[in-house]
């Protein structure tokens, strides 16, 4: 069966309208495309990742949390549909770009660079799945999650940055492209070893809620929105479930 087709089946379960509007909503905040059924292998000819795979003879001497840096490390420890009954996990493709644009004032392009899934230094690996919430009560939600692969200093920096953006970042922002983003930075969750957390609205996009986590040398982005008309919020559930899968394989 193709991707797409998986996709729809995967969704099917929520109502039309909601599947249809937030997959749709979610994809164009983030820029992405369709994507297939998490637990099948990748579609051939989809982007992999920005850095050659390493054979087990040429990684870096890892140890811990650094040893998850492949792409089939990060399959292999991704959240899948049956790890939280009430998401249905499904695969999504990977952006593979960076933040071309401008961004001013300067000081906001780290923000910029997650609300388009372009980490600056480029990943060694990553992959995304995306959850839409069908019961409970984060009905509603939908999360694009891309868990990516770094040096552990490029990780730390990347965060570091981050973190001064949110802070600093306090006006509206231009992204360069056809809109203005307002920043507004939110407590962190408690998961990983650092995380960040913001909300972002803008004049011609959905609000979004983002949080990143790293573990160790991977970094996990989670981009949510909602389509109920409540305030929203990236979903405890996925962040906690996803770190502690990571957090399991890298102390394995």
């Amino acid at each position: 069966m193709k991707p797409r087709k998986l996709m729809k089946k995967a969704i099917s379960a929520l109502p039309t309208a909601l599947a249809t509007a937030s997959l749709t909503l979610l994809l164009a905040s983030c820029g992405a495309g369709d994507g297939g059924n998490a637990n099948t292998a990748r579609p051939t000819g989809s982007a992999a990742t920005d850095a050659p795979d390493r054979s087990a003879g040429q990684k870096e001497q890892q140890t811990g949390e650094q040893s998850v840096q492949t792409e089939a490390d990060l399959e292999a420890v991704t959240l899948r549909t049956g790890d939280l009954a009430e998401f249905p996990i499904t695969w999504m493709p990977i952006l593979g770009s960076h933040v071309t644009a401008v961004t001013r004032p300067a000081a906001c392009r780290p923000v910029e660079s997650v609300r388009m899934g372009a980490f600056d230094p480029r990943p060694r690996a990553s992959v995304r799945r995306y959850a839409a919430a069908t019961t409970g009560e984060h009905l509603g939600s939908a999360t694009s999650i891309t868990l990516a692969a770094f040096s552990k200093a490029d990780a730390v920096q990347i965060m570091a940055e981050l973190r001064d953006a949110v802070k600093d970042c306090t006006g509206d922002y231009d992204g360069g492209w056809t809109d203005t983003f307002t920043v507004r930075g939110l407590d962190p969750v408690d998961a990983g070893e650092q995380a960040v957390s913001f909300h972002l609205t803008g004049k011609s996009v959905v609000p979004m809620w983002y949080t990143v986590v790293r573990q160790g040398s991977v970094l996990v982005l989670f981009a949510s929105t909602t389509l109920t008309g409540k305030d929203g919020q990236v979903p405890t559930p996925l962040v906690t479930r996803q770190i502690t899968k990571l957090q399991a394989a890298a102390s394995g």
